[in-house]
């Protein structure tokens, strides 16, 4: 009877073993997956992070690109009344400008509303440079025109990339 009971106290042991090792393994692998989840959670705000980082900053790249050929554009306009303008270079300078609007504003829509007057005043200015005799009254018009627009076009702009830095997402355009 004694050699039974050594090997029931031995079949326990053993069991005992295995429960502990079997606890223990759930332990880990619990541990495991909360790390991995965890991990998961911080990679998807990093991208996050860095995918809103990088919008930011094109965004203003785009802006103060938009501000500096609005600029330029503004000063060849002025050499045309002066009577020293060159036609080429005003519409190099037009390129430049068109190519950081949207696409979708040659056609008006509520959406692109303010792209669309963008493109239609540097559109304006460009025609009436255009002509051999200059609308000055005209021509100083459109580019008080081109400068109110392009200052509510970076100013939404601008709210729209604080919104987005606020919300680490992009907004639909």
């Amino acid at each position: 009877m004694s050699s039974v009971v050594s090997e029931v106290n031995v079949y326990f042991e053993v069991v005992k073993i295995i429960v502990q090792f079997v606890i223990g393994g759930l332990g880990a692998f619990g541990g495991y997956r909360a790390a991995v989840k965890k991990f998961s959670e911080t990679t998807k705000d990093s991208d996050k992070n860095i995918f809103t980082i990088s919008v930011t900053n094109e965004r203003a790249a785009w802006r103060s690109e938009l501000r500096e050929k609005t600029a330029e554009f503004i000063e060849l306009g002025y050499q045309f009344i002066e009577g020293s303008g060159k036609l080429s270079e005003l519409g190099s300078v037009r390129s430049h400008i068109i190519m950081r609007l949207n696409p979708k504003a040659w056609k008006y829509s509520l959406q692109h509303s303010l792209d669309h007057k963008v493109l239609k005043a540097v559109n304006s200015i460009y025609v009436e440079c255009e002509r051999e005799r200059l609308n000055i009254n005209k021509l100083k018009s459109d580019i008080a025109s081109l400068e109110k627009h392009v200052q509510n076009l970076l100013k939404h702009e601008w709210d729209k990339s604080k919104i987005e830095a606020i919300e680490g997402r992009e907004r639909s355009a």
